[in-house]
């Protein structure tokens, strides 16, 4: 699908060079676009019909055709505003190759929303797989910038012309000679908002490695299209950089390298067995602090107050800094057997409505759910308040289930608020799992 395709415009010339920001701006004017057979272009993408499924976007931004992948859910009418789910996937994937991991797909089918899964602009080590130029961020070994050479060390030609474009093995290139990936996340989400109906204060994004590592790094150079956020293996808070005073000899974030736009709410999980992002620190240069460092710098950033709620498991643990400014939350979870893997395991919970919309009682409502869902519930929780409840029976007492009604309180490892539940399942990823 060409830009002119995606957003109902055939005239040649001017629109087919047009940006997505500078298309979102002459909505923002109230010029009104035409389709063909020259009905008005609503402004917002709102009575505009699209098909359901995945749809191919391929749109220029930054001199440089890119491309990303739609999810429409059925009974999507163009009509209602409904929600956006961004999908990021890690390095050496591509879009869809997240979205069969992620299965953000299926939780939009059933809750109406609709996924975008945008494309990094970097190669990666594969033919056809893909990674993303992070801000401030060298790229990993193996991972080449399109259509660079190389000449004593200096890239040049790094014109990048379109991201299938050959490559050259540049391992290490800083980001200003590599596409301008954060300029094609803020163009992606100007064009959905030109293309489809959708509703400004619910566009979320979850990003899964090197994906999650991106949008930490988006969000921190103050970009706020984003209400809420989610984390699978990569949290960041700016890039890491060595203590001094009596910090010295810790790796911590660079505090000039993350100044949000704005609080946000957060959703990150860790596995403690993960060796290529450790949640402890250290691993490649791009990492190194941990994912204590990040929580908590987010934190701070958050103007979060008071100590956070820590609930644990014998197998999945919570954080929760639950008073932050703006109404903003930050929630974590470790998963002791997880590796730098999705998560395969089942979360429970239960959802405790404090708004009058959905009555229901604390414990009342449990479903086990992958983290899409678990994100999702995050998301789209409102004023309502999700306490992650039951996170395993099966892990108290070394993996032995209570008695009918007996409580989990009397195990030390168990919590009156939050025991551990864990149900492993043998779901795999049905393309080439993600490496960083």
């Amino acid at each position: 699908m060409t830009f002119d395709e995606l957003t109902g415009l055939r005239r040649p010339g001017f629109f087919a060079r047009t940006s997505a920001q500078t298309l979102l701006c002459l909505f923002t004017l109230g010029v009104s676009m035409m389709v063909p057979g020259g009905l008005a272009y609503a402004a917002g993408g709102c009575g505009v019909t699209v098909r359901a499924g995945l749809q191919d976007l391929t749109f220029t931004s930054g001199g440089i055709e890119r491309t990303a992948v739609a999810y429409i859910p059925q009974g999507y009418t163009g009509k209602a505003k409904v929600p956006v789910v961004f999908d990021l996937h890690g390095s050496n994937s591509f879009p869809r190759d997240q979205l069969g991991r992620s299965q953000w797909s299926d939780v939009a089918r059933e809750n109406g929303f609709i996924v975008i899964a945008p494309q990094g602009g970097l190669n990666g080590k594969a033919e056809g797989t893909h990674a993303w130029n992070v801000p401030g961020v060298v790229p990993v070994p193996g991972v080449t910038v399109p259509n660079a050479t190389v000449s004593n060390g200096t890239v040049t030609n790094a014109s990048l012309v379109s991201s299938t474009a050959p490559t050259a093995a540049v391992s290490a290139v800083t980001e200003p000679k590599g596409p301008d990936d954060a300029a094609y996340l803020s163009d992606t989400v100007a064009l959905v908002k030109a293309k489809f109906c959708v509703d400004p204060d619910r566009i979320y994004a979850s990003g899964y490695s090197g994906g999650g590592r991106m949008l930490s790094q988006y969000i921190c150079n103050g970009n706020t299209d984003f209400s809420a956020a989610g984390f699978v293996m990569s949290l960041r808070a700016g890039t890491p950089r060595q203590g001094v005073g009596p910090d010295q000899g810790k790796w911590l974030p660079d505090p000039q390298s993350c100044r949000p736009g704005r609080p946000v709410s957060i959703i990150a999980f860790w596995g403690l067995k993960d060796n290529t992002n450790p949640y402890a620190g250290g691993g490649r240069p791009y990492w190194q602090y941990g994912g204590e460092a990040a929580l908590n710098r987010w934190a701070e950033l958050d103007g979060c107050q008071g100590e956070r709620k820590i609930v644990k498991g014998t197998k999945i643990s919570s954080a929760e800094f639950e008073r932050c400014k703006g109404g903003a939350r930050i929630l974590s979870y470790t998963i002791a057997d997880q590796t730098h893997d999705w998560p395969a395991q089942t979360i429970g919970f239960s959802l405790a409505v404090a708004n009058s919309k959905a009555k229901v009682a604390d414990g009342k409502s449990q479903e086990e759910m992958y983290a899409a869902k678990r994100m999702w519930a995050f998301f789209d929780s409102g004023d309502g308040r999700l306490i992650a409840d039951n996170i395993a029976k099966n892990a108290c007492a070394d993996g032995a289930k209570p008695a009918a009604g007996a409580t989990a309180s009397a195990n030390p490892a168990c919590s009156v608020t939050m025991k551990a539940k864990v149900k492993p399942q043998a779901v795999e990823s049905p393309m080439s799992a993600d490496a960083l």
